[in-house]
C-alpha cells in the first residue's frame, strides 16, 4: 500500500514521487540556473522533441510525496527467477 505524505514534510536530499491534482512524476529538488527558482525538478518526455527538458514543478503544484521504489540496478542482490 503507497501512503502519501504532505509535500511539505517531503525529503530534498533523494528522488521521491511527487502528485499533483492530476499526476504522480519522479522527482528530485532542484534549482533553475537562470532564475535560482527552486522546487521540484522532473524531466518533461515529449516524442516529438529532439530533447527531453527539465520542468520545475511550483510551490503549491506539488500535493503530496511517497517514497520512490529502489531502482533494481542499485539492489545488491537482484531477483532472477534461479531459485
Amino acid at each position: 500500500m503507497t501512503v502519501w505524505k504532505d509535500i511539505e514534510t517531503a525529503p530534498k536530499d533523494r528522488r521521491i514521487i511527487i502528485a499533483t491534482d492530476t499526476d504522480m512524476y519522479i522527482a528530485h529538488w532542484g534549482q533553475n540556473p537562470f532564475t535560482g527558482d527552486e522546487a521540484w525538478l522532473i524531466v518533461a518526455f515529449d516524442a516529438d522533441a529532439e530533447n527531453d527538458n527539465q520542468v520545475l514543478i511550483k510551490n503549491g503544484l506539488a500535493k503530496a510525496w511517497t517514497e520512490a521504489p529502489v531502482h533494481p540496478f542499485n539492489q545488491s542482490i537482484i531477483d532472477d527467477g534461479k531459485q
